[in-house]
């Protein structure tokens, strides 16, 4: 079975750090290659997915 080619974290840097939430900034490098970069929204006791359309 091939191996499956996986996104991989250039970098992660801490926005803002506060008592109920954290915000991240990820950089990450595709499969393809190219470069993309997301924002995380961070909460101890929730999950949320928002997605982004361009």
């Amino acid at each position: 079975m091939p191996k499956v080619k996986r996104e991989k974290i250039l970098k992660s840097e801490t926005l803002f750090k506060g008592k109920n939430l954290n915000l991240h900034r990820l950089t990450v490098e595709l499969p393809s290659g190219k470069l993309f970069e997301d924002e995380i929204i961070e909460r101890p006791s929730e999950v949320a997915i928002i997605p982004q359309i361009s």
